[in-house]
């Protein structure tokens, strides 16, 4: 038998202003050339792993919902451009009628996947991105090898598959760019940065996210990010460092605002451990 390589089911047809639109469209299996997953087509119900292989491109317009059946994960070895707009943004949710964090697994990047080209402000040009999305009840936003652009977000309701792997979890000397997204209410801790990963990590809001250490971000394994402009509080770990934790890093921790963070062992705002150089202006 053939490769299955995506497969749609059209559950439910309704009417949209005056036209015939396909709903409940059930996807799995490999994307081998560019696609779109339009509003008609929306809801997009991932029943199986999907992966969007090297060299293509899946496009998901403004106003798509996207559910994943339990431990289903959206795989990006190619590129994903899921640009909403501040008035149609695009949703990431689980598909279970009484949605828990963890329902679904990951929209994952890897080093195959094309990186997010900005210009010399900092603004989006070309690439993959992941911008104005609501991303919840999954486990994680996974960068590995790989430096996306992730921006104007609410990601909230996430646990890691473990925790110290945060909502957004950089590995693998990603790089990507975190930048105005509302991070929120994760199992796991908000963002992590791993194995040599250098995100730069700017003007976010990043508050009541809970992990073993580093509740709003943890530093761990040689990592150096740029740690810029947010507001970090109300933050909490069980462990060390409510705010930030530092272990074997360098970040730079520059002009931010944290406040109200909590750990019962070191450092409610900031811990550094482990041999950590960081830069704290």
């Amino acid at each position: 038998m053939k490769r299955l390589l995506l497969m749609f089911s059209i559950v439910t047809i309704a009417l949209v202003g005056g036209k015939l639109a396909i709903a409940d469209t059930e996807v799995s299996g490999n994307i081998t050339s560019d696609t779109t997953w339009t509003v008609e087509g929306s809801p997009y119900i991932v029943v199986g792993d999907v992966t969007v292989d090297s060299g293509v491109t899946l496009t998901i317009e403004p106003g798509v919902t996207v559910k994943f059946n339990p431990y289903k994960s959206l795989n990006i070895d190619g590129e994903l451009i899921a640009k909403g707009m501040v008035t149609d943004s695009i949703l990431f949710t689980s598909n279970n009628a009484s949605p828990e964090p963890g329902d679904w697994e990951s929209i994952k990047f890897v080093d195959t996947s094309v990186d997010a080209v900005l210009d010399s402000l900092g603004n989006y040009v070309s690439g993959f991105i992941i911008e104005y999305c609501r991303v919840e009840y999954g486990e994680d936003i996974e960068c590995d090898c790989v430096s996306p652009c992730i921006s104007h977000n609410i990601i909230t309701e996430n646990t890691g598959e473990y925790f110290g792997r945060a909502a957004i979890y950089c590995n693998l000397y990603s790089s990507p760019t975190i930048t105005d997204n509302a991070i929120i209410g994760n199992r796991g801790g908000g963002i992590s940065c791993d194995d040599h990963s250098s995100p730069t990590i700017t003007n976010n809001t990043i508050t009541e996210n809970i992990c073993d250490n580093g509740g709003g971000i943890s530093c761990d394994d040689h990592s150096s990010p740029t740690i810029t402009g947010n507001t970090i509080t109300s933050n909490r770990a069980c462990h060390n460092g409510g705010g930030i934790y530092c272990w074997k890093s360098s970040p730079t921790i520059v002009s931010n605002t944290i406040t109200g963070n909590s750990a019962p062992g070191n450092g409610g705002g900031i811990c550094c451990s482990g041999s950590s150089f960081p830069t704290i202006n």
